[in-house]
């Protein structure tokens, strides 16, 4: 089940927006009446989607909708007053947060938060296969580095250094980035 962090300073706009949010998806809502505590709840658990009601007790919220888009891979929906929302939606539009003005119709609040909720799964499921990508680039860098150590230690060639990195590893049951870092750490150790 998917985690929500609903922020406002007022229990009485928390249930009525508590309402739309349960609606929408099955989310285990956790509800605080402050930024403090608010930062506390991300640092101590993983979100899918924090709403703010602004404005809250120590700011208006903006800044701090601010913070959870930059600290953490929650969906962030702000609910602002009419008036304020169209002057501060770029600088938030830009990092990410979702802003909505207030008061908003049901089909608006429950539409913003589909909205956000998709988006936050396709931006995890790049940022996952981002560091799939990474990690096998830095493998084929390991892979390579230990190709040319072997190059120059064994006096071999390129193709027969990568032969000689996948049957070790075949044979040891391991890695070729794995045996490649054995390689290196064994050619280390000599120096």
């Amino acid at each position: 089940m998917e985690k929500l962090l609903f922020v406002t300073k007022e229990y009485s706009k928390a249930s009525y927006l508590q309402t739309f949010i349960e609606g929408i998806n099955n989310y285990d809502t956790t509800t605080v009446f402050s930024i403090a505590k608010a930062k506390e709840q991300i640092s101590t658990d993983i979100y899918s989607l924090v709403v703010i009601n602004c404005p809250l007790i120590e700011e208006y919220g903006d800044d701090f909708a601010l913070w959870v888009a930059l600290n953490s891979s929650a969906g962030v929906v702000v609910f602002m007053k009419k008036e304020l929302s169209s002057m501060k939606r770029v600088n938030l539009e830009d990092m990410g947060v979702f802003v909505a003005s207030k008061p908003a119709k049901e089909k608006h609040i429950i539409r913003i938060l589909r909205y956000t909720s998709i988006s936050r799964n396709r931006n995890a499921s790049i940022s996952e296969e981002n560091c799939k990508l990474q990690q096998r680039l830095s493998n084929v860098k390991v892979i390579n580095k230990a190709k040319w150590k072997l190059v120059e230690k064994m006096s071999i060639t390129e193709d027969d250094a990568h032969k000689y990195i996948e049957r070790n590893a075949m044979n040891r049951h391991i890695k070729k980035a794995d045996m490649a870092k054995l390689i290196l750490k064994y050619y280390e150790d000599k120096i």
